[in-house]
């Protein structure tokens, strides 16, 4: 399928030049206000506390890209996050591959195919608990709601699926 990746994990990590041990979350599409990167950014000091070397992968661009970069400046975590750009086809999914969490913060979502494609990889997702996003992603079950707009609350689930392993591989 077109969801093959040939390569494991640590040689897509390799491939994309990401480090080899950091749990890695994935936010994937347009950056927008209304698809929430910027709560997912404010959540990152929380993550760090309990898991220091977490790094946050951007793969998608938009108008506020550059304030999102500030944000990550502002909050002093420029260093675990990564903006890499509109990324398509077959290194898109190397990215799905190398993750460890894929995350949603969306306000607004249509249909999400981006929750397909994270599952066809076995990617846990957090994802905010707005009705398209709870249309595919079932809580406990193939991963986890979290409070629409909520960094806290997105930060405690996050740190729920880098901790607890069982509940990672549901």
């Amino acid at each position: 399928s077109e969801y093959d990746v040939k390569y494991s994990k640590e040689e897509c990590r390799k491939l994309l030049k990401l480090p080899l041990k950091d749990p890695i979350i994935l936010y994937l599409g347009s950056l927008g206000i209304h698809k929430g990167p910027q709560i997912l950014i404010k959540s990152l000091p929380n993550i760090l506390k309990s898991h220091p070397n977490t790094k946050i992968v951007f793969v998608g661009d938009g108008k506020i890209r550059n304030d999102l970069e500030k944000l990550s400046e502002n909050l002093g975590i420029e260093n675990s996050i990564t903006f890499c750009g509109f990324i398509g086809g077959y290194k898109k999914n190397c990215y799905y591959k190398s993750s460890d969490v894929f995350c949603l913060p969306s306000f607004v979502e249509g249909y999400p195919m981006v929750l397909l494609e994270a599952s066809a990889f076995n990617l846990p997702s957090v994802v905010s608990d707005i009705k398209p996003n709870q249309a595919i992603i079932k809580d406990k079950f193939n991963g986890l709601l979290f409070k629409c707009g909520d960094p806290d609350d997105l930060a405690n689930k996050i740190d729920l699926l880098l901790t607890d392993h069982e509940l990672k591989n549901t």
